[in-house]
């Protein structure tokens, strides 16, 4: 069974990066308010782990997992790995990062809790079935804006990102590392000199 509140973790994860997607695309001047958003929501974070802030808390504990570091990890590490790609690389190649992350790796979770049999060689708790979901709606959602092979880089390479194992609790995770890991491999496809 799909736990509570991993589905509006889900849900949360969806609606945070459409919302990252719509203003890379729609107003790169919000890069700069949203670094100081993300130094702000650390700081609170680390206000709340020491002392619990009502409201706060009241929020954090529909959506946090046990054993996180910090209070609202995953708001911190996806804003992390977000903010990472729309600074280092063109926007249309972080908004493929963005995207990855926002509708692979919650379909690769979802299909993985509910028909994940199959482990994967290089890493038992994820599945076959997941990673091939996270394949799939990447795909689809990248191949009518990026054409069906740089479509097919952004989707293999997400996965990989995807399949491995984080340290639990830890602020390497795939929030932050998949839209970097597909970025960079679509960046290099396209300085290749011979395509």
């Amino acid at each position: 069974m799909f736990p509570p509140v991993e589905f509006r973790r889900k849900v949360f994860h969806v609606m945070l990066g459409t919302a990252f997607m719509l203003l890379i695309v729609n107003a790169p001047w919000a890069l700069a308010p949203l670094i100081v958003l993300f130094i702000a929501g650390s700081i609170l974070s680390l206000v709340q782990n020491k002392r619990q802030l009502p409201v706060v808390t009241a929020i954090l504990a529909r959506f946090d997992r046990e054993g996180d570091r910090l209070p609202g990890m995953g708001i911190i590490t996806f804003f992390a790995g977000v903010l990472i790609v729309w600074t280092f690389f063109p926007r249309d190649i972080a908004l493929a990062g963005c995207a990855a992350m926002t509708f692979g790796d919650p379909m690769a979770s979802v299909i993985g809790m509910a028909a994940g049999r199959h482990g994967l060689p290089w890493n038992r708790s994820k599945s076959i079935e997941g990673s091939a979901a996270f394949i799939i709606t990447t795909f689809a959602f990248m191949a009518p804006m990026y054409g069906p092979l740089q479509a097919i880089i952004i989707a293999l390479s997400g996965a990989v990102f995807e399949s491995i194992g984080y340290p639990k609790g830890s602020f390497i995770s795939d929030n932050t590392i998949i839209p970097s890991g597909t970025a960079l491999p679509l960046f290099a496809f396209r300085m290749m000199p011979y395509l």
